[in-house]
């Protein structure tokens, strides 16, 4: 629901999740959706004329073992 746009909270009410880390916990981030999030970082970058490649943003997974993949997955 949330990749459909749809507000966090709202998906919350309507899949019945009470609590944040209960929400957390069944929204999963793909390696896809994090490329795709630093494709739009880095092209945002860009039209504003910054220097992305000196950036050590990276949005997939550090070699942390964590079951939740974006703990941990933006490291500056």
């Amino acid at each position: 629901m949330v990749m459909a746009g749809v507000p966090e909270r709202v998906a919350m009410m309507v899949s019945g999740h009470k609590t944040r880390s209960v929400f957390e916990r069944y929204n999963i981030v793909s390696e896809g959706d994090l490329r795709e999030a630093a494709r739009r970082v880095g092209n945002l970058h860009t039209r504003n004329g910054q220097d992305h490649d000196s950036r050590q943003t990276s949005f997939l997974p550090t070699s942390r073992s964590s079951k939740n993949p974006t703990h941990g997955a933006i490291d500056h």
